[in-house]
């Protein structure tokens, strides 16, 4: 849960179309507008600031699972992020960035507020399973996400996202595609010590869609000699899951850094004020004082390969493989 900015007029504008509206993409569609406002420097300054008088993500620990990413606020029923995604270093914007996946239950809007964007595909939620671990899907939507574009993916709607030119970062809006009566409990302190045991009795019932979770096993797909093959979500994300400590934390506050600078954040006074902290985080102390200087952060580059067999998916392959 992240509050702190529950009264900011734009965030308690979104909360109110949450509350008033139950037809859930209604909601993201009344936000849309509001989000585009949010893209403002005035606003991502009042953001980035937020987060770092907030203790918890001041000392996070970041892992390469992860996207880097500024709260903006969250609560039972939805929540906002800017998420700033590095590009890669060979500039191959040919190559996805990750592979085929859906987000359950969860309906995301996603508004390029800063960079050129990526390019995109969405696939039909109809899958069919095959034991040797192919699949069969098809491609409904092949484009470019560019600056200034609002993008939905429905729940249960896998898609992929291809690398970027540039650091781009994209505002989202995520929410489940109903209201659940166990919505709150999702993040209740007297829930959480028992979830896995009650994971394990929704599975075994099979009501994980009835109560919003995500199912057991849940399947990404990449494409590979012309056949979509199926990898466990647990399988794929196992090794970036791992990947923990200074060396990642020192590099995503790199990379929310240099959004904040490129997009012209200047508050000198509240910089240094979190710089004479004394329990002040190595990797904010390091990337803070160039907000002060104004000497240029340097871009983050994110991997360049991905955790299948071929290691990339490129663009013409994945056309390749649904055009036959």
């Amino acid at each position: 849960m992240f509050e702190p900015l529950k009264n900011h007029p734009l965030v308690s504008r979104i909360i109110q179309f949450s509350h008033t509206l139950d037809d859930r993409m209604e909601f993201h569609e009344k936000s849309h507008e509001v989000m585009r406002s949010m893209g403002e420097l005035e606003f991502l300054s009042t953001v980035f600031e937020t987060n770092l008088k907030d203790e918890g993500f001041l000392k996070r620990s970041w892992s390469n699972y992860e996207i880097p990413f500024l709260y903006v606020f969250e609560n039972n029923h939805f929540y906002l992020k800017f998420h700033i995604f590095p590009p890669v270093k060979s500039g191959d914007t040919q190559k996805a960035a990750n592979i085929i996946h859906h987000h359950n239950n969860y309906i995301l809007s996603s508004y390029t507020s800063f960079g050129p964007g990526y390019h995109t595909c969405h696939f039909g939620k109809e899958i069919i399973e095959h034991e040797d671990g192919t699949a069969e899907m098809t491609l409904t939507k092949d484009f470019f996400h560019a600056k200034g574009h609002i993008n939905v993916v429905e729940s249960w709607e896998p898609h992929i996202v291809f690398n970027m030119a540039s650091t781009t970062t994209t505002l989202v809006l995520w929410s489940p595609d109903k209201k659940l009566v166990t919505d709150g409990l999702r993040n209740h302190p007297l829930v959480k010590p028992f979830k896995r045991m009650i994971l394990l009795v929704i599975h075994a019932l099979n009501l994980h869609k009835s109560v919003g979770v995500a199912p057991k096993d849940v399947k990404q797909y990449y494409v590979q000699d012309g056949k979509v093959l199926s990898i466990k979500e647990a399988d794929y994300f196992g090794t970036y899951k791992e990947q923990v400590g200074d060396e990642v934390t020192m590099n995503y506050v790199q990379a929310i850094c240099h959004f904040v600078q490129q997009m012209g954040y200047k508050n000198d006074a509240f910089i240094s004020e979190m710089l004479s902290r004394d329990d002040l985080p190595k990797a904010w102390r390091n990337w803070l004082p160039f907000l002060i200087s104004d000497e240029e952060i340097p871009t983050l580059y994110g991997k360049e390969e991905i955790n299948i067999p071929k290691k990339e998916i490129r663009i013409e392959d994945l056309r390749k493989a649904f055009a036959s």
